[in-house]
């Protein structure tokens, strides 16, 4: 098997669909075809399941598939080590990324580092926090910046520190909040534990009129209009103009939230891994 074998049988599990695998790795159709045909005829399993619908990824691929990402990760990486043999910064960035913070901070820092290192290839996978560590703890990326708290062994750097703060329209500011509608968003467990602890110390109750909505901006644009209040966090409220207040328990404790890089060893070794967190980090001091 080739390199290019390992990567069509790890973009075929995630799309089950020969025409997207074939224009994610710039391929025909027909070549895709032909290749996991070879492929299952060397290995003598069928590793798809071929039906109208498209592809369903059969027993035998599921067995293998941890291997089979296990090479396609270390060739990367091989390739990547090579590269900064050269002196020159370069090789590729692969990284996971939370979807607020890819949002709202990493057009900058992607800037300063494409200008700084024009020569590094950049793939980004952005996602919901608790979908990019799945993808980390799966092995599919090895880098990742997610908000909130997991459980994660390898190696950890806090990014930055959110504050969480009660926004609304400035025509509700003297209204009762439990006689608003509350716009929640969807998040994590610990997210919302949090939120719940705080409300209740507050004695709010607005969950008989809520909204539940997955889109920050779309949140906004509610609160802007006057709908109701949400809880947001300070990295989306930069072009907020309503009324903005800073949320903090009985206790006198910040309802914030961290960020963190978390990645394997052996991947931050690599030069151009080092020099992003450098950037995303300066950043975050400004």
């Amino acid at each position: 098997m080739e390199e290019k074998d390992f990567e069509i049988l790890c973009d075929l599990w995630e799309t089950c669909n020969i025409s997207r695998t074939s224009q994610r790795l710039f391929m025909t159709q027909s070549a895709v075809t032909k290749r996991l045909q070879k492929i299952e005829e060397d290995l003598k399993i069928p590793l798809f399941v071929r039906s109208k619908k498209g592809l369903q990824p059969a027993p035998a691929l599921e067995s293998i598939l941890p291997e089979v990402r296990t090479v396609v990760e270390a060739v990367a990486r091989l390739k990547d080590y090579a590269a900064s043999c050269t002196g020159e910064i370069s090789g590729t960035l692969r990284l996971g990324v939370a979807v607020n913070y890819a949002r709202y901070r990493l057009p900058e820092v992607l800037t300063d580092f494409m200008a700084c290192y024009p020569r590094v290839d950049i793939h980004i996978k952005a996602n919901r926090s608790i979908n990019v560590y799945r993808d980390l703890m799966n092995a599919e990326t090895s880098f990742a910046i997610v908000r909130g708290e997991y459980a994660w062994r390898g190696g950890n750097i806090v990014l930055s520190q959110d504050q969480h703060y009660l926004v609304r329209h400035p025509a509700h500011d003297r209204e009762e909040l439990n006689n608003q509608i509350f716009i929640a968003r969807e998040s994590d467990a610990g997210y919302l534990a949090e939120l719940a602890t705080w409300m209740n110390e507050q004695g709010l109750h607005p969950w008989r009129s809520e909204l539940v909505i997955n889109d920050v901006e779309t949140i906004l644009t509610l609160v802007d209009q006057g709908v109701g209040w949400s809880v947001l966090p300070r990295i989306c409220l930069g072009r907020f103009h309503g009324i903005a207040e800073p949320i903090r328990f009985k206790n006198g404790r910040d309802f914030s939230r961290l960020t963190h890089i978390l990645y394997r060893s052996d991947y931050f070794a690599l030069p151009q891994v080092q020099a992003f967190v450098e950037i995303a980090r300066k950043h975050e001091e400004h």
